[in-house]
């Protein structure tokens, strides 16, 4: 196992042989998997697992606003990181997403914005909150190059994206002036499976929906 990794011994997936560092390239091989918050990939067994490619050693600021008023959340900013964000900048609908989780005291400081996004299930509050904004995800393949695919259509299911296996989500951006108390849907109405999803996350019909 490799140093990075630790002990076998402290770590709860028992197939899981090493963990890489994700600054560094290399060949994506199977059984491999992103590690952002882990709480998915450590909340049940994950057999076919073998090595993490550990996202929280990249080091990205969890919130970032542009000079153009744009705000780019990280793929590895937690739930609660970004909850400080909202009630520190003044975007009540960036907590009010938050608190939607309902979360436990390990999900609330370690679950993260991406993880939420790429697990894509039927209720998943940060998926409503980048999605209702016109949020933009930043896809990074394997060969190095570089898409971005509105949240919107992203998410195409229960649990299914359009990432690919060996893709890395990487920071999510809202345009300049993100909503922070206007109904989102009087700025973009969600269609297909983001709108099926938009009455899963809590029923918070006040401000948001997923």
């Amino acid at each position: 196992m490799d140093d990075a990794a630790g002990a076998e011994s402290d770590m709860d997936l028992n197939t899981v042989r090493a963990v890489r560092d994700a600054r560094f390239r290399a060949p994506w091989e199977p059984g491999d998997a992103w590690l952002a918050g882990g709480t998915y990939l450590f909340s049940e067994p994950q057999p076919r697992l073998r090595r993490l490619v550990d996202l929280g050693r990249m080091g990205w600021t969890p919130v970032r606003e542009g000079r153009d008023g744009s705000v780019e959340i990280a793929a590895t900013c937690t739930v609660a990181e970004l909850s400080r964000y909202g009630r520190d900048a003044g975007h009540p609908l960036f907590e009010q997403c938050c608190r939607a989780f309902l979360a436990s005291f390990k999900i609330w400081n370690m679950a993260t914005v991406g993880g939420n996004l790429c697990n894509a299930l039927p209720a998943g509050p940060m998926i409503s909150l980048t999605a209702a904004l016109d949020g933009v995800c930043l896809l990074r393949a394997q060969d190095g190059s570089l898409r971005r695919v509105p949240v919107a259509d992203f998410v195409v299911g229960a649990g299914r994206t359009v990432l690919g296996r060996a893709n890395c989500c990487g920071p999510s951006r809202f345009p300049a002036g993100p909503c922070a108390s206007v109904r989102p849907s009087a700025r973009r109405p969600c269609t297909g499976w983001a709108a099926r999803a938009c009455w899963s996350s809590a029923g918070w019909t006040h401000s948001t929906a997923r």
